[in-house]
């Protein structure tokens, strides 16, 4: 049987958000959502000195 994962989790998350009673905040420390927190500085650096650059490249 094949279950629709992505689906699920998409309407549990938006039953919660939505009919809860709970403001967005509380659902979103429901989960954990920023796995990559401890990172997510150097990351947006990385893509600000690269990825940025890098696309204005390609779409030039």
């Amino acid at each position: 049987m094949f279950y629709n994962i992505e689906g699920e989790m998409l309407n549990g998350t938006s039953e919660t958000l939505f009919n809860s009673g709970l403001t967005y905040d509380e659902v979103v420390d429901l989960v954990p959502v920023k796995p990559l927190g401890e990172v997510e500085s150097m990351i947006s650096r990385y893509y600000d000195q690269y990825l940025t650059a890098l696309f204005q490249k390609i779409k030039a």
